[in-house]
């Protein structure tokens, strides 16, 4: 009996214990609401006076000013940063297999280098089903609701031989633009290297882009309206090749980009000055 008697006691205290657990279980409620809020992302697309051009001949890098462009836009409509590739994209139609003297020249304004030929661009992974091959032929950021148009033209260059391949053929391509959202704005070195690595001139480079940068450049107000460094330590070092006996880099600096400079011969251009 005694047993039994201890049982039961021993019994009752897990009965106890486990309703006494229950009692002092208490379960919390978050007052306010989790958020979570996605951002614009939406890039428009604009274009004029697609590339049309018959009875084609060859001609030379000069000559093709007075092409009619391919003329298109991208606007970035939201108040984020997005990244752009430009593409062209070579489509399964063409008849013009050979592409080894085909120019193509995209914003030729205030470009640093000439023309370059097509194949001398990077290929990159198609993204139009009817495409054979596709080239980048430039890359870039879109700022905050900003703007940027483009010119685009090709040509046979002056070399292409009088030869059967290149005669009575046809050349069907694309633009394809890739954009993609990016989270912060680049840095202005970043924006400036991008620039230049696509063929603009330094100068233009850092008088377009000036927004990407709130620290470091400044307008000087002068009657020439210089676009200058600014700060007691600005990040304005440049590499432009120069090594001691040592191979360590020469650095240089950037003062800025200077109006109005003149040239020598009685003209005036706008030049970047570093010392």
């Amino acid at each position: 009996m005694k047993k039994y008697g201890i049982l039961f006691i021993i019994v009752g205290l897990v009965l106890v214990i486990g309703v006494s657990y229950a009692i002092w279980q208490v379960t919390l409620t978050q007052t306010d609401k989790n958020t979570v809020t996605t951002s614009c992302f939406k890039i428009e697309f604009q274009d004029a006076n697609p590339l049309n051009l018959e009875k084609s001949y060859p001609i030379t890098n000069k000559e093709e000013i007075s092409l009619v462009p391919y003329t298109f836009t991208i606007r970035n409509t939201c108040d984020t940063y997005a990244t752009y590739q430009i593409n062209l994209e070579v489509l399964n139609t063409s008849t013009l297999i050979n592409l080894d003297t085909i120019r193509v020249l995209l914003n030729e304004t205030n470009f640093e280098k000439d023309s370059s030929l097509l194949k001398s661009y990077e290929q990159v992974e198609k993204t139009l089903a009817n495409a054979t091959t596709s080239y980048k032929l430039e890359t870039g950021y879109l700022n905050k609701e900003e703007t940027k148009t483009f010119e685009l033209r090709l040509w046979l260059d002056e070399s292409t031989p009088p030869d059967e391949a290149y005669m009575n053929k046809v050349l069907e391509s694309k633009v394809t633009i890739i954009t993609s959202y990016l989270n912060e704005s680049p840095s202005y070195a970043e924006v400036i290297t991008n620039c230049s690595n696509n063929g603009y001139k330094t100068t233009i480079c850092m008088l377009e882009n000036s927004t990407y940068d709130t620290t470091n450049l400044a307008y000087d107000e002068t009657e020439d309206n210089n676009l200058r460094y600014i700060g007691a330590s600005p990040n304005n070092y440049i590499d432009i090749g120069d090594r001691d006996a040592s191979g360590n880099i020469i650095p240089w600096r950037i003062i800025g980009v200077m109006n109005n400079v003149g040239d020598g011969s009685g003209n005036s251009e706008t030049r970047l000055k570093i010392i």
